[in-house]
């Protein structure tokens, strides 16, 4: 894929810069994982192991993770209200999903390492990097809302490559039919490359409308309508990945659907639940004809991490997020573009 990244983009009217796992604990399609693939831990190895470069036939493995209000403890609701999450266990969720590159939902930037960034995502990314040896950085995307509940992406530079900056997806800002603007946190993408001559591919992070004081499932189908309206043509070769909390608890709501008949594969097809009451709220969605995207791997990281560490819902959600991680692979191919 061909993407010409701009390093501005206008949001409220004023142009923005952006500054530049171990252990089992998913749900794979409905069945539990065991840890597997070239970041997996010997048994008795606690000290950090450098990720190895990406070769040909590997799987790059691109999570998702909606962190409740991170960084504004005090708009969390339930038992989580008021409680701030910490660092370590936010970086050990992570080490255990062994995840490449993760999707970011509900940050607060505080600007603490540069625009657009987050004192505790940076703070949990330096544990990751001490964990596994890797060289984890982050950027967030500004957003319509404000900065409390905001999308980024982190990722393991050395394994992954951002290239160029992130790429504004949905410009248009209008309202729905429902009367709430559409993409209030814009699809951003990002794309990463694995290394010369291989595979580059394009994450997009998506964090759609809620039902939060109704039901807006139109809403969300707009919005899939503006995203597909406005995505980047990529001329036959698109490796693009829709990850995120889409907010669409069933396989038959109109944003699902849109992208189905777009070319793309619903990997929760199954609606697995990725939430600790409300269902299958996030979701992933793959080319259906790209070779890379074959696999059609989803997981949702809850059953093996939870069981693992004695943890109930109720636990997760006060400590980590009423979200879980979701997750799926990329296979790494020699550059076909």
């Amino acid at each position: 894929m061909r993407i010409i990244p701009k390093s501005l983009w206008l949001i409220g009217g004023a142009s923005i810069a952006l500054a530049g796992i171990i252990a089992a604990g998913c749900y794979v399609n409905g069945r539990a994982t065991s840890p597997s693939g070239p970041h997996a831990r010997p048994a008795g190895d606690d000290g950090p192991t450098a990720a190895r470069p990406i070769r040909v036939g590997d799987d790059v493995r691109v999570g998702a993770w909606n962190i409740e209000w991170l960084g504004t403890p005090g708009s969390r609701s339930g038992p989580a209200r008021g409680r701030a999450q910490e660092p370590n266990d936010l970086a050990a969720y992570i080490v255990a999903a062994r995840v490449d590159i993760l999707g970011l939902e509900e940050i607060a930037s505080d600007d603490a390492d540069g625009p657009w960034t987050s004192s505790i995502v940076s703070q949990t990314l330096r544990q990751v990097s001490r964990e596994t040896g890797g060289q984890w950085r982050h950027q967030l995307y500004p957003a319509h809302s404000g900065r409390n509940q905001v999308c980024g992406v982190a990722w393991d530079a050395s394994r992954v490559a951002a290239v160029g900056d992130p790429v504004l997806i949905t410009k248009t800002r209008r309202d729905s039919s429902q009367g709430k603007p559409l993409w209030s946190r814009p699809a951003v993408g990002q794309l990463f490359s694995a290394g010369p001559g291989l595979s580059d591919f394009l994450v997009v992070v998506c964090h759609n409308k809620s039902d939060y004081g109704g039901s807006f499932a139109v809403h969300r189908g707009e919005e899939a309508d503006l995203f597909l309206s406005e995505l980047p043509a990529a001329n036959g070769d698109p490796d693009i990945l829709l990850i995120g909390d889409m907010n669409c608890q069933s396989s038959s709501e109109p944003l699902v659907q849109r992208f189905i008949a777009a070319g793309f594969v619903n990997l929760n097809h199954e609606d697995i639940p990725t939430h600790v009451r409300y269902g299958a709220l996030d979701r992933a969605f793959a080319p259906a004809n790209q070779p890379e995207f074959a696999a059609r791997h989803f997981e949702v990281c809850s059953t093996a991490f939870l069981g693992d560490r004695n943890l109930t819902h109720e636990d997760f959600k006060v400590r980590f997020s009423d979200h879980f991680m979701v997750l799926t692979t990329i296979r790494i191919m020699a550059d076909d573009d």
